[in-house]
């Protein structure tokens, strides 16, 4: 099941939950709005409990903490408190338990053009690895037969232009691990691309008209996606 309808549907089961609970628990105290943004929170931190990325759902805690911390008598924090901490352990957790790429490559050359410092990539033309944290980098990839690409950002921004790259007879997997940043993905628009990802509180967008035939190779876009996005552009 794809995670938009594990959002949709624990939403629509919590509000159901909820509403009838409401005819036999007092609710008066909270409010219409903080309660449905409650039942809202709750439904991201079961979809990342299922797209297994629950290291995410630290910030959803501290929002459902502020919601509750009056009505339930519970102590006070200052939001500000709240939210820091709930950022700074979704990094922690996100860093140690974040699902590893299968493949891996070597060091090496060209096509990085960073504005930061913070960019590593590989000569493997056929598995890139791209690494980039606390900057923003360019990537323009020459491949004959791609078969792997692992893409690594982390609080910065990265593009990658696929369009000199020829994939593999067996198809090949784009692997992305974005956290608190965006990758950009530029691909020819014979491509036909799948999205295999785990998002919490990020998403995998397509813009672009794709144009496919028989013949069309297929990548598949893994990894995961937190607090952050990822962009599918067909040119």
């Amino acid at each position: 099941m794809k995670g938009r309808n594990w959002f949709w549907g624990i939403f629509f089961i919590l509000a159901t939950v909820v509403l009838i609970a409401s005819q036999l628990v007092p609710f008066g105290s909270i409010g219409f709005w903080p309660l449905l943004g409650a039942i809202l929170l709750v439904a991201v931190i079961v979809q990342l409990i299922m797209s297994r990325a629950a290291w995410g759902m630290f910030v959803p805690l501290a929002l459902l903490y502020m919601i509750f911390q009056a009505p339930l008598k519970l102590p006070f924090l200052q939001p500000w408190i709240l939210v820091v901490a709930g950022i700074l352990l979704t990094i922690g957790f996100g860093i140690l338990f974040h699902k590893r790429p299968r493949h891996t490559g070597s060091y090496s050359h060209g096509g990085c053009r960073p504005e930061g410092t913070a960019c590593e990539d590989t000569s493997d033309e056929n598995r890139p690895s791209i690494n980039v944290s606390f900057s923003g980098t360019t990537r323009y990839l020459r491949a004959g037969a791609l078969e792997y690409a692992n893409l690594s950002c982390s609080f910065g921004s990265l593009e990658v232009y696929f369009d000199q790259v020829q994939i593999s007879p067996n198809g090949a997997e784009i692997f992305v691990d974005c956290k608190f940043g965006n990758i950009e993905l530029y691909v020819p628009k014979n491509w036909q691309v799948s999205n295999g990802t785990h998002a919490g509180m990020g998403s995998l967008s397509f813009t672009g008209t794709p144009y496919h035939e028989a013949s069309s190779p297929h990548v598949t876009v893994s990894g995961n996606i937190s607090m952050a996005g990822v962009e599918v552009h067909y040119i």
